[in-house]
Protein backbone atom coordinates (compact mmCIF):
# COMPACT_ATOMS: atom_id res chain seq x y z
CA UNK A 1 0.00 0.00 0.00
CA UNK A 2 1.37 3.11 -0.82
CA UNK A 3 0.03 5.83 1.42
CA UNK A 4 -1.25 9.56 -0.09
CA UNK A 5 -1.88 12.54 1.87
CA UNK A 6 -5.05 14.80 1.02
CA UNK A 7 -4.13 18.35 2.45
CA UNK A 8 -7.56 20.45 3.14
CA UNK A 9 -7.60 23.93 4.94
CA UNK A 10 -11.48 25.01 5.85
CA UNK A 11 -14.47 23.30 5.29
CA UNK A 12 -15.08 23.35 1.92
CA UNK A 13 -11.76 21.66 1.17
CA UNK A 14 -12.81 19.33 4.10
CA UNK A 15 -15.24 17.79 2.94
CA UNK A 16 -13.74 17.36 -0.47
CA UNK A 17 -10.53 15.66 1.31
CA UNK A 18 -13.07 13.29 3.02
CA UNK A 19 -14.72 12.35 0.10
CA UNK A 20 -11.51 11.78 -1.84
CA UNK A 21 -9.82 9.41 1.01
CA UNK A 22 -13.17 7.54 0.99
CA UNK A 23 -13.44 7.16 -2.92
CA UNK A 24 -10.06 7.19 -4.12
CA UNK A 25 -9.45 3.49 -2.89
CA UNK A 26 -12.61 1.92 -5.75
CA UNK A 27 -10.60 3.41 -8.10
CA UNK A 28 -6.80 2.14 -6.68
CA UNK A 29 -6.90 -0.55 -4.21
CA UNK A 30 -3.46 -0.11 -3.75
CA UNK A 31 -3.40 3.63 -2.10
CA UNK A 32 -4.00 4.31 0.94
CA UNK A 33 -5.58 8.26 1.34
CA UNK A 34 -4.19 9.84 4.98
CA UNK A 35 -6.66 13.44 5.82
CA UNK A 36 -5.16 15.37 8.68
CA UNK A 37 -8.10 15.44 11.57
CA UNK A 38 -7.40 19.24 11.95
CA UNK A 39 -7.05 22.17 10.00
CA UNK A 40 -3.94 22.72 8.63
CA UNK A 41 -3.73 26.58 9.88
CA UNK A 42 -1.95 25.47 13.11
CA UNK A 43 1.35 25.97 12.71
CA UNK A 44 4.51 24.27 14.40
CA UNK A 45 2.36 21.76 15.75
CA UNK A 46 1.10 20.42 12.20
CA UNK A 47 5.09 20.80 10.87
CA UNK A 48 6.22 18.45 13.16
CA UNK A 49 3.52 16.27 12.30
CA UNK A 50 3.50 16.49 8.43
CA UNK A 51 7.45 16.03 8.89
CA UNK A 52 6.81 12.88 10.61
CA UNK A 53 3.97 11.28 7.66
CA UNK A 54 6.21 12.55 5.05
CA UNK A 55 8.54 9.31 5.37
CA UNK A 56 5.53 7.09 4.47
CA UNK A 57 3.74 9.53 2.25
CA UNK A 58 4.42 8.67 -1.47
CA UNK A 59 1.99 11.31 -3.65
CA UNK A 60 0.30 14.54 -2.14
CA UNK A 61 -3.13 15.95 -2.98
CA UNK A 62 -3.40 19.47 -2.51
CA UNK A 63 -7.20 20.65 -1.93
CA UNK A 64 -7.61 24.37 -2.74
CA UNK A 65 -10.45 26.53 -3.20
CA UNK A 66 -11.34 30.26 -2.77
CA UNK A 67 -11.33 30.15 0.65
CA UNK A 68 -7.87 28.82 1.23
CA UNK A 69 -6.11 29.59 -2.16
CA UNK A 70 -3.58 32.17 -0.56
CA UNK A 71 -3.26 30.06 2.84
CA UNK A 72 0.29 30.14 3.98
CA UNK A 73 0.21 27.17 5.35
CA UNK A 74 -1.40 25.03 2.19
CA UNK A 75 1.71 27.43 -0.23
CA UNK A 76 4.02 25.70 3.33
CA UNK A 77 2.70 22.21 2.69
CA UNK A 78 3.27 22.34 -1.15
CA UNK A 79 6.75 23.28 -0.41
CA UNK A 80 7.48 20.36 2.06
CA UNK A 81 5.63 17.99 -0.26
CA UNK A 82 7.58 18.96 -3.33
CA UNK A 83 11.30 18.85 -1.71
CA UNK A 84 10.34 15.51 -0.50
CA UNK A 85 9.37 14.16 -3.82
CA UNK A 86 9.23 15.30 -7.17
CA UNK A 87 6.33 17.64 -8.44
CA UNK A 88 4.86 14.93 -10.55
CA UNK A 89 3.97 13.44 -7.20
CA UNK A 90 1.97 16.20 -5.88
CA UNK A 91 -1.57 17.27 -7.55
CA UNK A 92 -3.24 20.34 -6.67
CA UNK A 93 -6.77 19.88 -6.96
CA UNK A 94 -9.19 23.42 -7.87
CA UNK A 95 -12.93 23.47 -6.25
CA UNK A 96 -14.48 26.13 -7.65
CA UNK A 97 -11.17 27.60 -9.47
CA UNK A 98 -9.46 27.48 -12.86
CA UNK A 99 -6.14 26.93 -13.64
CA UNK A 100 -5.66 30.71 -14.22
CA UNK A 101 -6.29 31.21 -11.21
CA UNK A 102 -3.28 29.95 -8.89
CA UNK A 103 -0.10 31.98 -8.94
CA UNK A 104 2.92 30.90 -6.72
CA UNK A 105 4.16 27.49 -5.61
CA UNK A 106 1.03 25.45 -6.53
CA UNK A 107 1.40 26.68 -9.99
CA UNK A 108 4.81 24.85 -11.07
CA UNK A 109 2.36 21.35 -10.29
CA UNK A 110 -0.06 19.71 -12.42
CA UNK A 111 -3.53 21.29 -11.70
CA UNK A 112 -6.90 19.36 -11.77
CA UNK A 113 -10.05 20.52 -11.87
CA UNK A 114 -13.26 18.55 -10.25
CA UNK A 115 -14.52 17.58 -13.82
CA UNK A 116 -14.33 14.20 -15.10
CA UNK A 117 -11.64 13.83 -17.71
CA UNK A 118 -9.58 16.01 -15.62
CA UNK A 119 -9.71 13.53 -12.58
CA UNK A 120 -9.59 10.72 -14.69
CA UNK A 121 -5.94 12.19 -15.72
CA UNK A 122 -5.06 12.66 -11.90
CA UNK A 123 -5.87 8.82 -11.27
CA UNK A 124 -4.04 8.31 -14.29
CA UNK A 125 -0.97 10.12 -13.32
CA UNK A 126 -1.31 8.59 -9.79
CA UNK A 127 -1.29 4.50 -11.35
CA UNK A 128 1.20 5.59 -13.64
CA UNK A 129 3.91 6.48 -10.52
CA UNK A 130 3.01 3.80 -8.55
CA UNK A 131 6.12 1.76 -7.53
CA UNK A 132 4.37 -1.63 -7.69
CA UNK A 133 0.60 -2.94 -8.44
CA UNK A 134 -0.26 -0.35 -11.46
CA UNK A 135 -3.80 -1.18 -12.67
CA UNK A 136 -4.10 -1.55 -16.99
CA UNK A 137 -5.15 1.55 -18.36
CA UNK A 138 -8.10 -0.50 -19.99
CA UNK A 139 -9.27 -1.85 -16.28
CA UNK A 140 -8.52 1.61 -14.85
CA UNK A 141 -10.76 3.34 -17.33
CA UNK A 142 -13.70 0.95 -16.63
CA UNK A 143 -13.51 1.04 -12.78
CA UNK A 144 -13.25 5.04 -13.41
CA UNK A 145 -16.65 4.90 -15.59
CA UNK A 146 -18.32 3.07 -13.13
CA UNK A 147 -16.77 4.63 -10.00
CA UNK A 148 -17.18 8.66 -10.89
CA UNK A 149 -20.88 8.90 -10.19
CA UNK A 150 -20.72 8.17 -6.90
CA UNK A 151 -17.67 10.74 -6.54
CA UNK A 152 -19.99 12.89 -8.56
CA UNK A 153 -23.08 12.82 -6.40
CA UNK A 154 -21.09 13.13 -3.45
CA UNK A 155 -19.16 16.25 -4.56
CA UNK A 156 -22.74 17.59 -5.59
CA UNK A 157 -23.83 17.41 -2.49
CA UNK A 158 -20.89 18.82 -0.35
CA UNK A 159 -21.72 21.55 -2.73
CA UNK A 160 -25.29 21.91 -1.64
CA UNK A 161 -24.32 21.87 1.99
CA UNK A 162 -21.26 24.48 1.46
CA UNK A 163 -23.42 27.36 -0.08
CA UNK A 164 -25.21 28.60 3.33
CA UNK A 165 -21.50 27.91 4.90
CA UNK A 166 -20.61 31.35 6.57
CA UNK A 167 -16.81 32.02 5.09
CA UNK A 168 -14.60 32.93 7.20
CA UNK A 169 -11.21 35.12 7.06
CA UNK A 170 -10.63 39.14 6.57
CA UNK A 171 -13.37 39.09 3.61
CA UNK A 172 -15.81 37.54 5.41
CA UNK A 173 -19.29 39.22 5.44
CA UNK A 174 -22.75 39.17 7.45
CA UNK A 175 -25.28 36.84 7.16
CA UNK A 176 -27.18 37.00 3.41
CA UNK A 177 -30.66 36.89 5.64
CA UNK A 178 -30.15 40.48 6.83
CA UNK A 179 -31.17 42.54 3.64
CA UNK A 180 -30.80 46.33 4.10
CA UNK A 181 -32.64 48.70 1.75
CA UNK A 182 -29.80 51.07 -0.27
CA UNK A 183 -30.45 54.76 -0.81
CA UNK A 184 -32.15 53.53 -3.87
CA UNK A 185 -34.78 51.82 -1.77
CA UNK A 186 -33.38 48.35 -3.39
CA UNK A 187 -33.34 45.39 -0.67
CA UNK A 188 -29.78 43.86 -1.60
CA UNK A 189 -27.63 41.58 0.62
CA UNK A 190 -23.91 42.11 1.72
CA UNK A 191 -22.60 39.60 -0.47
CA UNK A 192 -24.35 41.18 -3.29
CA UNK A 193 -22.52 44.37 -2.58
CA UNK A 194 -19.39 42.88 -2.08
CA UNK A 195 -19.82 41.24 -5.28
CA UNK A 196 -21.06 44.30 -6.74
CA UNK A 197 -18.39 46.14 -6.00
CA UNK A 198 -15.24 43.70 -6.61
CA UNK A 199 -16.64 43.62 -9.90
CA UNK A 200 -16.30 47.01 -10.46
CA UNK A 201 -12.58 47.29 -9.25
CA UNK A 202 -11.41 44.13 -11.57
CA UNK A 203 -13.51 46.43 -14.34
CA UNK A 204 -11.58 49.35 -13.40
CA UNK A 205 -8.07 46.79 -13.75
CA UNK A 206 -9.08 45.93 -17.06
CA UNK A 207 -10.78 48.72 -18.69
CA UNK A 208 -11.49 48.69 -21.53
CA UNK A 209 -11.39 44.94 -22.51
CA UNK A 210 -14.16 42.48 -20.40
CA UNK A 211 -12.60 40.05 -18.40
CA UNK A 212 -14.18 36.33 -19.47
CA UNK A 213 -15.32 33.71 -16.82
CA UNK A 214 -14.86 37.06 -14.69
CA UNK A 215 -16.95 35.22 -11.47
CA UNK A 216 -13.79 32.62 -11.00
CA UNK A 217 -12.14 36.35 -9.96
CA UNK A 218 -14.75 37.71 -8.01
CA UNK A 219 -14.44 34.43 -6.36
CA UNK A 220 -10.48 34.37 -5.40
CA UNK A 221 -11.34 37.92 -4.10
CA UNK A 222 -14.16 37.86 -2.02
CA UNK A 223 -13.34 34.21 -0.60
CA UNK A 224 -16.89 32.82 -1.84
CA UNK A 225 -18.06 29.79 -3.48
CA UNK A 226 -18.31 30.03 -7.46
CA UNK A 227 -21.71 29.00 -7.13
CA UNK A 228 -22.60 31.91 -4.74
CA UNK A 229 -20.57 34.45 -6.82
CA UNK A 230 -22.71 33.54 -9.83
CA UNK A 231 -26.22 33.71 -7.92
CA UNK A 232 -25.27 36.85 -6.42
CA UNK A 233 -24.36 38.42 -10.45
CA UNK A 234 -27.89 36.84 -11.14
CA UNK A 235 -29.81 38.78 -8.57
CA UNK A 236 -27.60 42.54 -9.86
CA UNK A 237 -28.95 41.54 -13.33
CA UNK A 238 -32.26 41.45 -12.16
CA UNK A 239 -32.12 44.71 -10.32
CA UNK A 240 -30.77 46.08 -13.60
CA UNK A 241 -27.48 46.54 -11.76
CA UNK A 242 -25.25 44.62 -14.03
CA UNK A 243 -25.42 43.08 -17.25
CA UNK A 244 -23.92 39.78 -18.69
CA UNK A 245 -21.17 40.27 -21.30
CA UNK A 246 -19.61 37.39 -23.93
CA UNK A 247 -17.37 34.37 -22.52
CA UNK A 248 -18.90 34.54 -19.01
CA UNK A 249 -17.87 38.48 -18.64
CA UNK A 250 -20.09 41.01 -16.48
CA UNK A 251 -20.34 44.33 -16.99
CA UNK A 252 -21.72 47.16 -14.51
CA UNK A 253 -24.85 49.13 -15.21
CA UNK A 254 -25.01 52.76 -14.79
CA UNK A 255 -27.36 52.22 -12.12
CA UNK A 256 -24.87 49.89 -10.73
CA UNK A 257 -22.21 52.66 -10.42
CA UNK A 258 -24.91 54.53 -8.90
CA UNK A 259 -25.87 52.54 -6.24
CA UNK A 260 -22.31 51.86 -4.95
CA UNK A 261 -20.99 55.84 -4.90
CA UNK A 262 -24.66 57.00 -3.53
CA UNK A 263 -23.95 54.09 -0.61
CA UNK A 264 -19.95 54.60 -0.03
CA UNK A 265 -18.96 51.64 -1.55
CA UNK A 266 -16.35 52.44 -4.00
Amino acid sequence: MEKILISWSGEISHKVAVILRNWLPTVLPQIEPWVSSEDINKGDRWSRELAKQLSEISFGIICVDPTNIHSPWLNFEAGALSKSFDSGRVFPLLIGLSPDDIRGPLSQFQLTTLEKNDVLKLIKSINHALRSDKVPTEKLERVYEISWLGLKIALESAKISFQSDKITGDNSLEDDTEIAPTTSGLNITASEKEVLRNLVLIQNDTFPLVVPNIARSIAARVRFPIIKVQQCLSRLEKHGLVKSARNGGWLVTSEGLDLLIDNDLI
